[in-house]
């Protein structure tokens, strides 16, 4: 079972806005109640404004509007990622870039390095005998200086230098739950998640220097601090300067710049979009909560597909585990075309989109298409 893209066995993880102004936690079954306890308060008060599902009987579409797979995309290619022997993928992040795949494997604590073909290059981490420490990974980027960084749910940095002969480091931030990482221009990074001293969950990180120098974008302001605490995911994508960011429990899409000023807003044309509401009532027996987490449809990730498009993916609970969709949008706020379910959007390369294969036995099998 999964909620909000993550595997529930091992822990969970952690949305309409009115005002148009790719991690592994081991928790304690006391932990794990509380967090769905929390999942199911907020999914209990709902936007009454929501509509009830659509799915159409002949195609199994379940976004208003929305079209089938195979409409918009044609299968081109198959990749299979090698994996070492006694290593099963069970909820990899990738990064993908032109010449290369980084996949932190958060239940293994490993980044693994893949050529384009899927062949594996190098490995770190518990198991591979090189920077053994890693630990609750969330994410893998390369540096411009073609270091690897590694983020850790905890709030730790780790760069492994791309000489062998220089050691890695591991450097801890201020926040408590470090959700994500993205690149901006050396040596700031992006950081995604709570720390302690604000309400912000963007963080414009000084590689250099070691620390925040600044921190913006605070979700909408019916969410309590407890909330958001628990739920501390925004979808991240940046493109020519600017950073687009989308809080989990929003319809709604914000613009910076790269020094976190504020540029504009944009709705998310998706329907139905069922969101929490402002209260948290008292959360009923488990499977209460699950049927009430199963109505949720909350922002997983964001892709920059060119200057003037952005696609949006969502997840969504259902009895038979996790419904996956997209959207195409383009910056005026007009979608361009939706699909539900999908497969699961691993990334994009230039035209090619790269999504887990249905058919797969494990998610380290993807099929690349491209659009008509």
């Amino acid at each position: 079972m999964s909620f909000l893209g993550f595997p529930l066995d091992p822990s969970p993880t952690l949305a309409h806005e009115t005002a148009r102004t790719s991690s592994v936690l081991r928790l304690t079954p006391r932990s794990l109640a509380t967090c769905l306890a929390a999942c199911a308060a907020l999914v209990a008060c709902q936007s009454d404004r929501a509509p009830a599902s659509a799915r159409s009987a002949e195609d199994g579409i379940s976004v208003v509007g929305g079209v089938p797979f195979r409409a918009v995309f044609e299968v081109v290619d198959r990749i299979a990622l090698e994996e070492p022997a006694g290593i099963v993928n069970v909820w990899p992040v990738a990064s993908i870039a032109a010449d290369e795949f980084l996949i932190a494997d958060t239940r293994e604590a490993q980044v693994r390095v893949y050529s384009p073909t899927g062949k594996l290059r190098r490995a770190f981490g518990p198991g591979t005998g090189q920077v053994e420490s890693l630990s609750y990974l969330v994410r893998a980027v390369r540096l411009e200086d073609s270091a690897l960084l590694t983020a850790g749910l905890l709030g730790q940095l780790t760069v492994i230098p791309e000489v062998a002969a220089e050691a890695a480091y591991t450097v801890a931030t201020p926040l408590f739950l470090l959700r994500d990482v993205v690149v901006l221009d050396e040596p700031r990074i992006l950081l995604v998640g709570p720390d302690s001293s604000s309400a912000a969950l963007l963080h414009i990180w000084d590689i250099q220097r070691e620390r925040i120098v600044r921190s913006f974008f605070v979700p909408p302001t019916r969410f309590d601090r407890a909330v958001i605490t628990t739920f501390p995911t925004v979808a991240v994508a940046t493109r020519a300067g600017t950073i687009a960011a989308a809080y989990t429990f929003s319809d709604t899409i914000v613009f910076f710049d790269t020094l976190g000023t504020e540029q504009s807003r944009l709705h998310i044309p998706i329907q139905p979009f069922v969101v929490p509401g402002r209260s948290l009532p008292p959360a009923g027996n488990g499977a209460e909560r699950q049927a009430l987490v199963n109505r949720f449809t909350p922002i997983q990730d964001l892709f920059w597909i060119d200057d003037d498009q952005l696609l949006v993916q969502w997840a969504k609970g259902t009895a038979f585990g996790q419904e996956w969709g997209l959207l195409l949008m383009d910056t005026q706020g007009k979608r361009v075309w939706a699909i539900a379910p999908a497969p699961r959007l691993v990334g994009v390369r230039g035209d090619d989109f790269l999504f887990e294969s249905p058919r797969g036995e494990s998610p380290n099998e993807w099929v690349v298409a491209r659009m008509h």
